[in-house]
Order: structure tokens, then sequence, then C-alpha cells
């Protein structure tokens, strides 16, 4: 795992021997299929469908959902090659840095957690760390101090952080840049890594669909 990262596993089947403890086989014993509708119950938030020598559909109405291979009484995962994985998300965690733009006077407040400095706008230094790999700048709400605002910004990733590993799916937003939006396109692209891409239409398909929708077409237009 890589720095400054957290598992997306659900915390009850993050390693091996909870799962083995859970269903009370030793450490070498493998995993019957019969048993992977319990491992759905243990983990809670994700559903398990597996192929391969023998067929498991999931029943569970959980949003994640992984398929998993069974060869020769091994598992492995079935990758889904027509999905991307997220792509804006950081190795390593970014430092927060608090500002606020005073455009009358071109002039830049920022705050590092330590000390507020005060640059030009255009200033090649702020252009440098506004661009940097190591610093997500996160502008403070309107009459709010910096101090406070970097503060603010602090206790909600951790407050985030913690309530979303309830959900199986830890969220870390120093690694999104301390952004909510890429923080929700995040989440959005890693929970359809299991949905595959539309097939595209050939013309028969397309020219059938046309065809089937122009009789709901016509019959709004003579109303």
């Amino acid at each position: 795992m890589a720095y400054g990262s957290y598992s997306n596993m659900s915390q009850s089947i993050e390693k091996p021997e909870y799962i083995k403890d859970y269903l009370n086989l030793a450490r070498d014993d493998p995993i019957p299929i019969a048993c992977i509708e319990k491992i759905e119950r243990l983990a809670r938030s994700i559903a398990i469908n597996v192929v391969g020598d023998h067929t498991y559909i999931s029943k569970s109405p959980a949003q994640r959902r992984i398929t998993l291979t069974f060869t020769n009484g091994h598992y492995s995962l079935l990758p889904n090659p027509d999905r991307k994985h997220p792509s804006f998300e950081c190795k390593r965690p970014k430092k927060p840095i608090t500002y606020r733009e005073n455009e009358v006077k071109d002039t830049v407040e920022i705050y590092n957690g330590k000390e507020i400095q005060s640059t030009t706008a255009s200033s090649q230094q702020f252009q440098k760390l506004k661009f940097s790999k190591n610093y997500s700048f996160v502008p403070a709400k309107r009459q709010e101090l910096l101090e406070k605002a970097y503060i603010r910004i602090n206790a909600e990733r951790d407050a985030f952080l913690q309530e979303t590993k309830k959900l199986g799916i830890p969220i870390d937003i120093s690694l999104l840049d301390w952004n909510i939006k890429k923080t929700a396109l995040w989440l959005f692209e890693k929970l359809s890594v299991g949905i595959p891409a539309n097939e595209p239409l050939d013309a028969f398909e397309a020219q059938w669909i046309s065809k089937a929708m122009m009789g709901g077409i016509i019959w709004a237009q003579n109303n």
C-alpha cells in the first residue's frame, strides 16, 4: 500500500486471518464457495460474484460489487478493462494552505499552519506554490480567518475519514487535493469500476431504437 493511502476494503475483511477466523477455518484451509454469502454478510458493504469452475451470483443489495474468478481452488479478482481507475488520486497526502485573494490590491494572503504570508497574486512564488505537487490551496470562507479555515478543513478531513471508514471505503480528501468535487468524482469512478462501459450501437440497433421511440413522439404531437 502506498505511503499515506488507506485500504479500500471493509475493515472486517481487510486481512485474510479475519475471514478465516470468522469462518472457523485454519490458515491454510481453502475457502469453499459456499462461504461467499457469509463473507458478504461479514463485509456488509460489498456484493461478491464468482465465475469460473463454480458460479455464485450475489443477492446482496450493496452498491460496491466485485467479481472473482474461481479456478483450481483459487480466487482472483476479475479486472474490468473497460473502466479506468481514478487518475487524480495522489500517492501522498498534500499539505493544505488556506488563502484569501484581494482583487483590489492584487494580493493573496496564505496560511500554511504556522504563519500568514502576503504575496502578489501574479508573483512567480505564488504561482509555483499553487501548482505544486505537495500543496493544496483551499480558499477561506467569507469573513473567515485563515487560521480558523485551516483548523476547520483539517477537522473536516479527519471526521470524513472516520465516517467513511465505517462504510468500508475510507476516503482521505488530502489525497484528492482537499477538493470535495474531486472527491465526489473519485468516489463515483471508484464505485463504478465493476460497471461495464456502454457498448457502441451498430446502425441496425440505432435505427430500431429510433423507430421504437417514434410512436410515443407521434402520440405526444397529436395530443
